[in-house]
């Protein structure tokens, strides 16, 4: 369990993810890889909605978006959204993720360090898309289209290329917010800064669901990546704060468009696991 305050633990991870190759070749020629994650650190998410155009905009051909009436299991916040006002039922579910984590395993190899204090974690960003692959009507899960992955890990990034992954880096601040006692997380990613300050509410934590996803993108060579996600946290707890949104790239527009933007339920401890298969 992770303090990020002398009265509060910290947050974790809704999602992560990791990229391995043991050299560029053995890279290329996988068509199949296992990243596994121990003891979360941190995740925090931001639950909101995108508009059918900005969803074109970031979904390439081989997707078509999945709408929030459709989606599988929303939180009730956006529910209660598109019950009350169900002109958005028609807008897509999106994600932005901040995961930090301990350690990172691709298959046999171990990637990233093992970390002291959530200060010291690595950093996994992802923003992600509510969308399926145009020829696949079977996927019963949550599934989302990878519009960026980014990390403060070049070891991760570097992988993620060998794989022909597209990443790139991001910076991560966490700590307490100047002058006050609330708690300060903060992520670059392009021009955009998703800072939230706030702290855990609520009673108690409790025992985290699990998170199973299905993660698609196109490779920069034009194949088919999809990652079955499994993550098993081991506690989630409600908070309390503020979202501040700064910059004027998509994702910031996106993020400040929507009708909703909800923080949590955080959740930390446990493992995770993405097979990733092209």
């Amino acid at each position: 369990m992770v303090r990020f305050s002398a009265a509060a633990r910290a947050l974790v991870v809704s999602g992560v993810l990791a990229l391995g190759a043991t050299h560029p070749g053995a890279a290329q020629n996988q068509s199949a890889q296992s990243w596994h994650f121990n003891n979360y650190r941190a995740r925090w998410c931001v639950y909101f909605l995108v508009d059918s155009a900005t969803a074109d905009k970031e979904l390439s051909n081989n997707y078509r978006p999945r709408v929030a009436r459709d989606f599988p299991g929303l939180s009730p916040a956006i529910l209660r959204l598109i019950h009350d006002e169900p002109a958005y039922a028609s807008w897509i579910p999106a994600q932005f993720c901040a995961s930090h984590f301990d350690r990172a395993r691709v298959d046999d190899q171990q990637v990233g360090d093992s970390a002291e204090t959530l200060h010291d974690s690595q950093l996994l960003a992802t923003w992600l898309i509510g969308a399926t692959p145009v020829s696949d009507t079977t996927i019963t899960r949550a599934s989302y289209f990878i519009v960026a992955l980014r990390s403060d890990n070049w070891r991760l990034i570097r992988q993620a290329e060998l794989w022909a992954l597209r990443s790139d880096r991001a910076e991560a601040e966490v700590g307490k917010v100047p002058e006050r006692t609330e708690d300060l997380f903060q992520v670059r990613i392009g021009r955009t800064v998703v800072r939230w300050e706030g702290h855990l509410a609520g009673d108690s934590a409790w025992a985290a669901p699990a998170i199973e996803e299905s993660w698609f993108t196109d490779s920069a060579r034009n194949s088919r990546i999809r990652a079955q996600v499994d993550f098993r946290p081991d506690s989630a707890q409600s908070v309390a704060g503020t979202l501040r949104i700064e910059g004027k790239d998509n994702l910031a527009k996106s993020l400040r468009a929507s009708p909703i933007r909800m923080v949590g339920p955080m959740m930390w401890g446990g493992e995770g696991k993405i097979d990733f298969t092209k």
